[in-house]
């Protein structure tokens, strides 16, 4: 029995090589910059093959994997015999690359280009990533299994719905509150703010020096956003200019003040974890009681009660 010969668009196929071949050289160029064996060559090829291969069928896709395991495999043994180390990263970039070209045959374009190029970030970020990682401490990694823990595992398991009859307690809308406690938390501590460095920069002695770094920085946005003005918008100058000089005037005078103001010799700046759990669960409870106590006082004298609630917290 004779199979009809199945006809491929040459344009379409033509735009999915280009862009296959595309996103292999991307990864593989990176890998000829490491001095690697598997270069931009083979990625390219890689891509390629998988591209073709989700073209014929998945049988064929599916034993190409198996070819690019294979290869893999044969990769590492030479790495072996030849230096006693293996090539993991690269191995797993190659099997990525070859998905890629599959999504590619399939007829996907921005999944495949935005994993090529976040797996290229990956390759090329190596010193980067591994300085960031060897310089985490326990605490942080435990900081944030927690706040993986409470925004992904315990939040979608909460039943979203009051459990008393005011409807005063709802565990799914009381949680996203201890989430944003908690995530507050660890961007403070991954970016510190001013807010948050500031109860700890007065043991340090450099109170003056970090607000001196802080309205420089203030002041060059005000430099940028009348540039912008001045480029996008020149008749809003008349408007932008005086109040934005008046605010620049006026930390420039701080600059000079704290200038004039010489720190003591800086002490070590140190963090505790990023987070907390009896803060986080501390200021959770203290949340809902706030909650329950202001829905109780506006079912009870309406917007007054919203008002007492929000002055009791302020205060």
């Amino acid at each position: 029995m004779q199979t009809e010969s199945v006809h491929f668009p040459a344009t379409p196929v033509a735009l999915k090589m280009a862009v296959a071949i595309g996103i292999g050289m991307l990864a593989g160029m990176e890998r000829e910059w490491s001095n690697k064996d598997v270069g931009i060559r083979t990625f390219a090829i890689g891509a390629l093959l998988g591209m073709l291969a989700s073209l014929v069928g998945q049988s064929v896709a599916i034993t190409s994997l198996v070819g690019v395991f294979l290869l893999v495999a044969a990769m590492n043994a030479r790495s072996i015999l030849a230096d006693r180390s293996l090539e993991i990263t690269t191995s797993a970039a190659l099997i990525v690359n070859y998905l890629l070209g599959v999504l590619v045959g399939l007829g996907h374009i921005f999944t495949p280009v935005a994993g090529a190029i976040v797996m290229t970030m990956l390759l090329a970020w190596k010193t980067e990533l591994s300085c960031f990682a060897g310089g985490l401490q326990p605490s942080e990694i435990r900081s944030e299994v927690l706040l993986g823990l409470i925004g992904f595992v315990i939040y979608p398991v909460l039943p979203n719905r009051y459990f008393d009859p005011w409807q005063l307690f709802n565990p799914s809308d009381a949680w996203i509150s201890v989430i944003a406690i908690a995530g507050i938390g660890f961007v403070n501590y991954a970016a510190p703010t001013i807010a948050e460095l500031g109860a700890r920069l007065q043991e340090t002695g450099m109170v003056a020096r970090t607000t001196t770094l802080c309205l420089l920085t203030t002041i060059a946005m005000f430099a940028r956003n009348l540039i912008l003005a001045a480029l996008f918008s020149p008749r809003s100058l008349s408007a932008t200019l005086k109040p934005l000089l008046a605010m620049t005037l006026v930390a420039g005078l701080w600059v000079w003040r704290d200038h004039a103001i010489e720190d003591r010799r800086p002490g070590p700046l140190i963090l505790t974890s990023p987070i907390s759990l009896p803060k986080v669960v501390r200021f959770g409870m203290l949340f809902i009681f706030i909650q329950i106590i202001g829905t109780l006082l506006t079912k009870s004298i309406g917007s007054y009660g919203m008002l007492a609630t929000a002055s009791s917290v302020v205060l």
